[in-house]
């Protein structure tokens, strides 16, 4: 019996099961990458580093931009002007500090992106954006409540004075 016969019409059935294994496959090996410190980023090169960068940075971005509340955006800094090459220099300075050798790759991009940040060569961090608009919105609505709250005390106190002249 040939695979032919056995998955005659079963055609997605097979490319499902085959997707399956596959993306579970390479999900793993993406996974160990990022579970990876300081032993598995010296073992690579540069360009391998670059890539690596700019598809975490990628992720981030795109995380951020979805859930911009979220637990990506409240822990990752991204800085708006970093390329994959500074990101890959602050990791090196990093793990180069015998302190953080045994610290995860998911650890240092944390520090590595509050770094760049904090000094202020790479912009701010493009999830501020979206956080500065949402404190913005806050600010505006709490001043409009407080108007709002202030003109209705002022129309009572007239109310109620133009009550008290009718009295007397």
């Amino acid at each position: 019996m040939t695979v032919k016969k056995t998955f005659r019409g079963r055609g997605l059935a097979l490319g499902m099961v085959l997707g399956l294994a596959l993306g579970l496959t390479l999900g793993a090996a993406g996974g160990s990458l990022a579970g990876f410190a300081k032993k598995g980023w010296g073992r690579v090169g540069l360009e391998f580093k670059q890539g690596y960068m700019a598809g975490f940075v990628d992720a981030l971005r795109v995380a951020k931009n979805q859930d911009p509340t979220g637990w990506m955006t409240k822990n990752y800094r991204v800085p708006k002007n970093a390329k994959a090459i500074h990101w890959v220099a602050e990791v090196d300075r990093l793990y180069n500090n015998p302190l953080n050798a045994n610290r995860e790759m998911a650890q240092i991009m944390v520090v590595a992106g509050r770094n760049m940040v904090n000094s202020k060569k790479f912009g701010p961090d493009i999830g501020s954006d979206a956080n500065q608009a949402f404190k913005a919105l806050q600010a505006f609505a709490a001043k409009k409540q407080m108007a709002e709250a202030a003109k209705k005390k002022a129309e009572a106190e007239k109310a109620a004075a133009e009550s008290g002249d009718g009295q007397d």
